[in-house]
This record gives structure tokens, C-alpha cells and sequence, in this order.
């Protein structure tokens, strides 16, 4: 009768045990609950801090001037093939924006298919061969980063849009036009810079049938220097 006995108050203090710990559950899950609460209005209160920096910014551009010396291959619906060089020179205003002037000098010749055109049928191209380029306009930097290239050389850039506006001389027509498009400048030891744009363009040439846009590309590969503020080596 006893061992009949003891097993039984066993079961029964074994599931009176498992009751209280399943009572006592919500009211754990509510405290739990509370605290994650108390946490989290805790740091709703707290004041945002500012943004960690990564690092100083290496290449400072703001109030500085910059001359870049370019080489480039104007491509467009044409005849042509322009390869040229130029100046850029500019100042900007604060890191993010800055003006910029350009001028370019075209060496323009016919294509191998305006040849063709040319030897067979007599006809020349209706639009004339870019001789120069000269425009003004604005650079804005959205962006700092760097990499890292091999293991060994860590490079710094500016990713930049570019806007400009002006004229495009070709033989005796003066053509308004624009360009816009992305580019990159990476900063180099001694304020050395080196800059690429790819830039559209858009040439508004007064041809026999009207003026007409004339839609092409300007990638621009340039080198030079930012000389230092006044007071800064």
C-alpha cells in the first residue's frame, strides 16, 4: 500500500510542479516584455549623435582654385572622328560645389565611312567638323570614398556630376550646346589630381533644313594641380 502510495504523491507533486512553472510563465513574458519597453523609451530619449567619421577628408577642395590639363574623343551622329586636348580650370566654392570653364581644341577628319559616303555617292556630311569647344559650368562632388587596390595602394575620390553649357565652333557655324554627365576625381600625393567625365552632349547646329541637335558623348581624361590656400604648405 505504501509503494503504491509513494509513486502516486510523485505524480502528483510532479505535475502541481509543472502547473506553477507554466502559471508562472506570462507572468515572466511580462516582465521581459516591460523591461524591453523601459529599454527602448530609454533610448527614444537619448539625443542622436553625429555621424562617426571614417576619416578626415585627405583631398580638401573648398576654396580652392585648379587647372587640369585633358585629353579627349569627342564622339557623336556624325562623319567625324574629333580626337582633341584642352584646359580645365575652376574653383570651388566648398567641398560639395564648384565652377569650372573648358575649353577644348578638336582635330576633326573624316571617318572611315564618311570617306566611303564621300567616294561613293560625292556627298559630304551635312554637318561641319568640330574645331573647338568652349563651355563654363558647375561640379558637384556627392560622395568621399576610398579603396583599396592590390593590397598596397589606397586610393581617395570624389564621385562628382558635371553640367555645362556653351558653344561648340565648327569651321564657320557656331553651335550653342550642352553636356552633362557623371565623373570621378582621385586625389594624388602633392595636390596632384587626376579627373574622368563621361559627358552627353547635345549640339544645336543650324544646318539646310533648320537647326537641328546633333546628340553625342565626351569622355574627358584630365591631370592637374590644386595649388595650396594662403597659409597652408
Amino acid at each position: 500500500m505504501t509503494a503504491f502510495i509513494r509513486p502516486t504523491w510523485l505524480l502528483a507533486l510532479a505535475i502541481c510542479s509543472i502547473c506553477a512553472l507554466f502559471a508562472g510563465s506570462p507572468a515572466a513574458h511580462a516582465q521581459s516584455s516591460a523591461e524591453s519597453d523601459a529599454l527602448n523609451e530609454r533610448a527614444a530619449s537619448q539625443p542622436l549623435r553625429a555621424r562617426a567619421t571614417v576619416e578626415n577628408r585627405v583631398g580638401d577642395k573648398a576654396s580652392r582654385f585648379y587647372a587640369h590639363a585633358s585629353g579627349t574623343w569627342f564622339v557623336r551622329n556624325d562623319f567625324y572622328d574629333s580626337p582633341g586636348y584642352g584646359l580645365d580650370a575652376g574653383y570651388y566654392f566648398n567641398e560639395r560645389w564648384g565652377a569650372e570653364l573648358r575649353v577644348l581644341r578638336l582635330h576633326s577628319s573624316l571617318s572611315r565611312a564618311g570617306k566611303t559616303v564621300l567616294q561613293q555617292s560625292g556627298l559630304a556630311p551635312d554637318l561641319r567638323a568640330p574645331d573647338v569647344w568652349l563651355s563654363a559650368g558647375v561640379r558637384t562632388s556627392v560622395g568621399y570614398a576610398k579603396i583599396l587596390l592590390w593590397d598596397r595602394f589606397v586610393t581617395r575620390f570624389d564621385p562628382q556630376l558635371v553640367a555645362h553649357a556653351g558653344v561648340l565652333f565648327a569651321e564657320e557655324r557656331i553651335a550653342p550646346s550642352i553636356a552633362i554627365g557623371p565623373g570621378v576625381l582621385v586625389h594624388l600625393k602633392w595636390d596632384l589630381q587626376v579627373k574622368f567625365d563621361l559627358l552627353l552632349t547635345a549640339n544645336f547646329e543650324r544646318r539646310q533644313r533648320g537647326v537641328t541637335p546633333a546628340f553625342g558623348v565626351l569622355p574627358t581624361l584630365s591631370f592637374g594641380w590644386s595649388p595650396p590656400r594662403g597659409g597652408q604648405r
